[in-house]
C-alpha cells in the first residue's frame, strides 16, 4: 500500500498548487479551443477578396468574369480601377489580390488564354485558391494560363524568414518580460524590497529602472535574433535598420511594462509562472506569433489587434515585406507605446500594496 500512499501525497500537494493545475488543464483546453476555432473553419467559410481590372471589355472576358463571380469562395471589389492601381493598393498592404484580364482575351479550342493575377504572397494559399477556382469558371473546361505576379517576396532572398523571426522573437520577450518583472516578487519575499523604499529610491523609480533594465536586454534579445537571421538565413536586416529598430524599442516597451503588471499583480512566483504562460501563449496564438494571422477566420484576425503581438507583427510585416517608410509604422508606434503606457500605470496602481506594507 506505499505506492498509494505516496500517490495520495503527491495529489494532495498538486491539488494545493494552482500553478500546476492551471499549467495541466486550463492551459490544453484554452489552446484546444483556439486551435479548433483556427482549423475547425470550413473551408468556404473564408471568402478571398479579389480585385478585377478588364482591360479587354469584350464578350469573351465579361462572360468568363460572370462565371468566375459565380463561385462562392470569393468577393468581389466593385472598385474600379487600372492595374497600376490595384498593384499600388497591394504594396501598401490595402489588397492582396488583383486579376487583370489582359486587351484579347479569348478562350479558343487549342489555346490558352493568359490572364494575370497580381499577389501578395504573404497569403500563399489565397493566390492557389484563386487560380484554381478560374480554371474550373473557364467556359468550355479549356484550360487558361494564369501568370502570378508576387508583387513583394519576389526580389526578397527568403520571404518568410521575416515572419518566423518576429513572430517567435516578439514570443519569446514576453516570455522574458514575464521572468524579469518577477524579481519584484523575490524581493518582496526576502525583505529586500522594504530596504529599497526605505532608502531614497521611490516605487516609480524602482519600476522605471527595471523597465529601464528589461527593455534593454529585450531589444539586445530581439537583435541578436534578428542578426542571427540575418547571417545564416538571409534576412535583409541592414537594408530595414532603420524600422528595426523604431518596431524592437516600442515593442521593447510594451512587453517591459506587461511583465511589471504580471509581477505586480501576482502574489506568488508559482501564479507569475501560471499566470505568465497562459497570456503569453494564448496572446501569441491571437496575435500570430504561432499561426498566421491572415488564415484564421476575419473575426479572429481581429481579435488579435487586441494583443501586443498583433500589434508588433503588424509593424514587423511593414518593415520587412512592405518596406514601407518610417512614418508608416506610426499606428503600430502609437499603439504599443499606449499598451507601454497603460500597463506600466496600472503596474504603479496595483504596486502601492508592497507601499502599504
Amino acid at each position: 500500500m506505499t505506492f498509494l500512499q505516496v500517490s495520495r501525497t503527491h495529489w494532495t500537494k498538486f491539488r494545493r498548487d494552482r500553478a500546476a493545475f492551471v499549467m495541466t488543464f486550463i492551459v490544453p483546453i484554452a489552446f484546444f479551443s483556439l486551435f479548433a476555432v483556427f482549423f475547425g473553419t470550413r473551408p468556404g467559410s473564408k471568402r478571398i477578396q479579389l480585385a478585377v481590372v478588364n482591360e479587354d471589355g469584350g464578350a469573351a472576358s465579361r462572360q468568363f468574369l460572370t462565371a468566375l463571380r459565380k463561385e462562392k469562395g470569393i468577393t468581389f471589389l466593385d472598385q474600379e480601377m487600372t492595374a497600376a492601381d490595384a498593384e499600388r493598393k497591394i504594396r501598401t498592404g490595402d489588397l492582396a489580390l488583383a486579376l487583370v484580364v489582359p486587351k484579347g482575351f479569348e478562350v479558343k479550342k487549342g489555346e490558352r488564354p493568359r490572364l494575370t493575377l497580381l499577389a501578395d504572397t504573404s497569403d500563399p494559399f489565397s493566390s492557389r485558391l484563386v487560380g484554381t477556382l478560374m480554371q474550373k469558371a473557364v467556359l468550355g473546361e479549356m484550360p487558361i494560363d494564369v501568370q502570378t505576379r508576387d508583387l513583394l517576396g519576389a526580389s526578397k532572398r527568403n520571404p518568410r524568414i521575416a515572419f518566423t523571426a518576429a513572430g517567435l522573437g516578439v514570443m519569446f520577450l514576453l516570455f522574458f518580460a514575464a521572468s524579469s518583472g518577477g524579481a519584484l516578487i523575490d524581493e518582496s519575499e526576502s525583505g529586500t524590497l522594504d530596504r529599497i523604499l526605505c532608502s531614497q529610491v521611490t516605487m516609480t523609480q524602482l519600476l522605471a529602472g527595471k523597465l529601464f533594465y528589461i527593455v534593454a536586454l529585450s531589444t539586445f534579445q530581439l537583435t541578436m535574433t534578428f542578426a542571427w537571421g540575418s547571417l545564416v538565413f538571409g534576412l535583409e536586416l541592414r537594408e530595414h535598420l532603420g524600422g528595426f529598430l523604431v518596431m524592437t524599442l516600442a515593442t521593447s516597451l510594451a512587453t517591459g511594462a506587461f511583465g511589471l503588471v504580471l509581477a505586480s499583480l501576482c502574489r506568488t512566483r508559482a501564479q507569475l509562472s501560471a499566470l505568465s504562460n497562459l497570456l503569453v501563449l494564448v496572446m501569441s496564438a491571437l496575435g500570430g506569433s504561432l499561426f498566421p494571422r491572415f488564415l484564421m477566420p476575419e473575426q479572429i484576425q481581429k481579435l488579435g489587434l487586441l494583443t501586443l503581438n498583433g500589434w508588433a507583427l503588424d509593424g514587423y510585416l511593414k518593415v520587412f515585406w512592405r518596406e514601407e517608410p518610417l512614418l508608416a509604422l506610426w499606428p503600430q508606434v502609437t499603439a504599443l507605446l499606449l499598451i507601454a503606457t497603460v500597463f506600466f500605470t496600472l503596474a504603479r496602481v496595483l504596486a502601492r500594496r508592497w507601499e502599504a506594507a
